[in-house]
């Protein structure tokens, strides 16, 4: 029996060890850099911990962080708010960031530039968005379903396939600055009461609901 203990207890404490070790890499709220060269700048590439809060510093290791990666707070359940140390440097939210984050209320999208495909997707409690984004990716808001405040500001020129629907917004002005706005990009808003726009816009699906309204200056 003594001969066993020999090895057993080491070899529990060693398993002890991984799993601190292990809990701590995986569960402890952190963040994961990655360096784009293109841009010389990092990108936020990976979230540990599932926290409700975390806070995206202005800069790493000397360089300005440029943006949020690829997937890198997907499915966070407890998500609840981000905050950006300097937001005018978030420039790029890549595809499925944020997609599944189903407690995510609160971020600041005023001063990015590129919202790519799904970044939000099935973020039931995000209520309001401020967009300066050129280009809103294919379901970047896809089933926000509590996304009743949607404030397009000028210098938005592409919103994306299914970009917007399910989402419970009444009325929505496009800036003038729009170029394209592809036909089932509000599918299924059964809550829209009035689209403004300043061009004749080419979306049967929003011509046969009649709510576009025209606006001049």
């Amino acid at each position: 029996m003594k001969d066993k203990l020999r090895w057993i207890i080491p070899l529990i404490t060693v398993v002890l060890l991984i799993g601190v070790l292990v809990g701590y890499y995986y569960f402890k709220p952190r963040i994961k850099y990655v360096y784009d060269e293109y841009t010389d700048t990092y990108l936020v590439d990976k979230a540990y911990g599932n926290s409700k809060e975390y806070t995206i510093p202005e800069t790493y290791f000397g360089k300005t962080v440029s943006g949020i990666n690829v997937r890198a707070f997907y499915k966070h359940s407890k998500l609840e708010k981000i905050i950006f140390e300097k937001k005018e440097n978030i420039k790029n939210i890549k595809r499925l960031a944020f997609s599944e984050c189903p407690n995510l209320k609160e971020i600041d999208l005023s001063m990015v530039e590129v919202i790519e495909r799904n970044a939000f997707s099935y973020d039931k409690s995000l209520n309001n968005v401020t967009i300066n984004a050129r280009n809103i990716g294919f379901s970047a808001f896809y089933k926000c379903e509590s996304l009743t405040n949607i404030t397009l500001n000028e210098g938005v020129e592409t919103i994306g396939a299914l970009s917007f629907s399910y989402s419970t917004f009444t009325e929505l002005t496009l800036p003038k600055s729009i170029k394209e706005v592809y036909d089932d990009a509000f599918k299924y808003c059964e809550k829209i009461v009035k689209i403004r726009s300043y061009y004749t816009l080419n979306c049967p699906y929003l011509t046969r609901l009649g709510v576009v309204e025209k606006y001049y200056d």
